[in-house]
């Protein structure tokens, strides 16, 4: 992608260099040294994060300036990607999954390794301290934070934020699937007959899923940060709904629902259970009358003759109903019914409901289009 870009890169390489340690240098070295190279886009895989130049974006003094882009995955799957990988490269014979993770020689190969790679701790032991070194350095140093869980997440992410935040014209992944993130191994499912050997890779990489949690709090904020400062906020959204369609997870793939609403709220794409949906110019008026939603949310109380629970519904026919009210300010979308609240009312107040959404409304009720009038 970055060559399809214009960028310079050691394709053959995948984009690696080798022969130079050069992130175990000090920072000033790594600027000057990054500087030099006829390159404009460097990958590091597995070196350790110690000092790094600080991120000033292009253009900056003068130079090329540095931004960080870092693509994070569901630690105990990326565990068995690695497994596969190294099983491709003819090691680990006779080695199934579970011996994998149950043996004490391959410990450093399955434990922690984001943590290992920006906390700090290396091979050592890693704990709290190195965590929230690793958080701290992902929440002050990257630009773009992916997130390859799904094959539809990252290809959410890649669109959004590789289109806003590095001003790149080719942002759809797909062609480049050869090269790219793949998303086909789940631990899970893999270890399901050995439940003890899914217990120990969990516990193995607890502090990866605490920096996991993390980064998909952060991809989640600078999705909804690029899409807010994108002016005009149309052409951003051409390009990345010129990709292909749908945007939303396919049959058997476990897919983030925060993703998937946004895509919803923007395309008006939905599941196959959602039809007909929404246009793709409607979703996006329901998108500007309303907050970003809030998962795991849900109001209750503030509820009138005309703010309750109107039955079920899809989710952009509650959206609907609620910029239509001229009383309803909130929304809750709880297993597929739609209740509409008043959240002005002394009686209302909004609290956690896993599986859940919670939505208000800005400004006056905007009248509906003549094509969708009930």
């Amino acid at each position: 992608m970055a060559k399809a870009n214009g960028l310079r890169v050691y394709l053959g390489a995948n984009c690696l260099v080798r022969g130079v340690r050069w992130w175990e240098e000090e920072a000033a070295w790594q600027r000057d040294w990054l500087e030099d190279q006829p390159v404009d886009l460097v990958a590091n895989e597995g070196g350790q994060w110690g000092e790094a130049p600080w991120p000033e974006g292009p253009q900056v003094g003068g130079g090329r300036g540095l931004l960080y882009v870092i693509t994070v995955r569901q630690p105990l799957d990326r565990v068995l990607s690695h497994y596969h990988h190294e099983r491709a490269a003819g090691k680990l014979r006779g080695v199934g999954f579970a011996d994998f993770v149950e043996a004490k020689a391959f410990v450093h190969w399955r434990s922690n390794f984001y943590v290992r790679l920006l906390g700090g701790c290396a091979w050592a032991h890693c704990g709290e301290a190195h965590l929230a070194r690793a958080t701290a350095v992902l929440r002050s140093y990257f630009s773009v934070v992916l997130v390859s869980d799904d094959p539809t997440t990252y290809s959410f992410g890649a669109r959004v934020l590789l289109s806003q935040r590095l001003g790149w014209e080719v942002v759809d992944p797909e062609p480049f699937s050869s090269r790219g993130t793949h998303s086909h191994s789940c631990a899970a499912d893999e270890l399901a007959g050995a439940p003890g050997a899914l217990l120990q890779l969990a516990e193995l990489n607890s502090l990866d899923l605490a920096f996991h949690a993390a980064a998909k709090s952060l991809f989640h904020r600078q999705l909804l940060d690029a899409l807010a400062e994108s002016k005009p906020p149309r052409a951003l959204l051409r390009k990345i709904a010129s990709a292909q369609q749908p945007l939303v997870p396919v049959a058997g793939e476990r897919g983030d629902e925060f993703v998937a609403t946004l895509s919803r709220v923007i395309f008006g794409v939905g599941s196959a259970v959602e039809e007909p949906e929404a246009s793709s110019t409607e979703a996006r008026r329901l998108a500007s009358a309303l907050t970003a939603p809030e998962l795991d949310r849900s109001g209750y109380g503030g509820h009138t003759k005309d703010c309750r629970g109107v039955g079920g519904m899809p989710l952009y026919e509650c959206r609907r109903r609620l910029v239509g009210s001229s009383s309803c300010t909130g929304l809750s979308y709880k297993d597929g019914v739609c209740y509409l609240h008043d959240t002005t009312a002394s009686n209302f107040w909004a609290g956690d409901s896993p599986g859940n959404q919670f939505q208000r409304r800005r400004g006056p009720p905007l009248p509906r289009p003549a094509s969708v009038a009930r």
